[in-house]
């Protein structure tokens, strides 16, 4: 699979430095192969962290910074950094890494095995940045404790690594769609995992979005698209050592989507000169659907920096649709 983003970087590596392409392409073929295999036996049933989830990772960067990547014949104004998409790039391949050393701070067990083979793969300007970039994908205010600098200067170019780290982080927060998990084996997930699965298995898709608005702006969001069966809505599943209600947890866990972006947001806003904007809001679409696979109810709400999940279940023309499956 290769991805947009890919195959922009691959170009702009063989106008600037060829060697950066071909350092990511070895080390992305040597994790595929050599360490990704191992993080489902380390932990059996949590979701897809290899590099099916490394792709998807790119495919939302591809999309966030989709109006910035050169276009045949008008590549003024939007090419993105070389320098800076570098350090992205291989920030990607290594965020989940330390999840070979178990769940818990994970983030920060990258080192272990970043730091045997860094050496010998990058220029002493990258290996810490693509470190930090990585490490800051995950944990409350990680990306200004892990990345003092908001800007620094490497070969001639400006590095934002707190706003690449944000740009990793969201993209990753964000991989919650149904490609998360493997249907196929839903019957054999344990009960304390299930919470994680089943909210994946009930989204079709979770994309970046930009919208023209009637006077011509630009908006950036993120787009849910969910497919939920009525029989689930008030359905228990198992969470850790807990249940939850289905209807409950899902909308929790787009409450933390959106605390996320509202995080994130601090540090993308750094660069929203140049190539980015503000993610305005979390859109999620719901629909509820019955045994002939027709659209019983939808309902459609917005999370914003105002937001929370009190909103939701406050919401009057919500409840009545809610009431129905209760």
């Amino acid at each position: 699979m290769t991805t947009k983003i890919e195959e922009v970087y691959k170009d702009l590596c063989s106008k600037g430095n060829p060697l950066y392409f071909d350092t990511y392409a070895v080390v992305k073929s040597r994790l595929e192969k050599s360490y990704f295999p191992f993080l489902r036996d380390v932990q059996p049933f949590r979701t897809d962290h290899g590099m099916g989830h490394v792709n998807r990772i790119l495919e939302k960067l591809s999309h966030f910074l989709g109006p910035h990547l050169p276009v045949s014949g008008n590549t003024e104004g939007r090419i993105v950094d070389l320098e800076n998409l570098n350090l992205l790039m291989n920030a990607a391949l290594w965020h989940d890494l330390g999840n070979l050393y178990g769940r818990l701070d994970h983030a920060q067990s990258i080192s272990k095995i970043f730091g045997n083979v860094s050496t010998f793969l990058y220029d002493p300007p990258h290996r810490e940045l693509i470190l930090k970039i990585a490490q800051g994908h995950c944990g409350e205010g990680s990306i200004e404790r892990t990345i003092e600098d908001e800007s620094k200067v490497i070969y001639d170019s400006v590095i934002y690594p707190q706003f690449l780290s944000a740009l990793l982080r969201i993209s990753d927060e964000i991989d919650e769609d149904q490609r998360r998990v493997e249907t196929r084996v839903m019957s054999k997930v344990p009960k304390e995992c299930e919470a994680y699965w089943r909210f994946c298995s009930c989204n079709e898709s979770i994309m970046p979005i930009y919208q023209d608005d009637s006077l011509g702006n630009v908006n950036l969001e993120i787009k849910v698209m969910c497919k939920m069966p009525k029989e689930a809505v008030y359905a228990k599943w198992g969470k850790n050592s807990n249940e939850v209600i289905c209807i409950n947890e899902y909308v929790s866990r787009l409450s933390k989507m959106n605390k996320e972006r509202m995080y994130c947001n601090k540090f993308l806003r750094q660069y929203s000169a140049l190539y980015f904007r503000n993610i305005d809001r979390i859109n999620a679409e719901i629909h509820f659907y019955d045994e002939k696979d027709s659209t019983a109810d939808k309902i459609v709400f917005s999370f914003s920096d105002s937001s929370t999940e009190a909103d939701f279940f406050g919401d009057k023309t919500i409840m009545e649709i809610l009431k129905k499956y209760q």
